[in-house]
């Protein structure tokens, strides 16, 4: 084992092999994890059932957020796009009002620029 390691790291050739491979898997793991996307939070405190009550969403590499509200008995209540603020915080808006807003649920579907998606449903307390 001793001379397998010598011959392989005091080989400058191999050295330079082996520091490249490396070097390059890292790089490809860390631009994958950068482009992930990602749903990190939703603030539904702001929600009240009411016309214009907000919901903020934290999505991270989002191309597009869309948002429905789902009934108590887990009909669609509305649906419409998301809009991201200039910090990157995205929000949505309430257009219908949701008088048993308790034990709604906001389903987010977010999509990323190669057409990939994810979603989410939370419950509104």
């Amino acid at each position: 084992m001793r001379i397998a390691k010598y011959r392989l790291f005091n080989n400058p050739g191999m050295a330079q092999f082996v520091k490249g491979v490396a070097t390059r898997a890292g790089k490809r793991s860390t631009a994958a994890a950068k482009a992930r996307l990602s749903i990190n939070f939703v603030i539904t405190d702001y929600y009240r059932g009411a016309i214009n009550d907000v919901i903020y969403m934290i999505v991270r590499n989002a191309e597009s957020v869309k948002v429905s509200i789902l009934c108590v008995d887990g009909k669609l209540l509305e649906s419409g796009p998301a809009t991201r603020s200039s910090s990157g915080l995205w929000n949505y808006h309430a257009v219908i009002r949701n008088p048993d807003f308790p034990g709604t649920k906001v389903l987010i579907l977010a999509t990323d620029s190669h057409g990939n998606q994810q979603e989410s449903v939370e419950p509104v307390l």
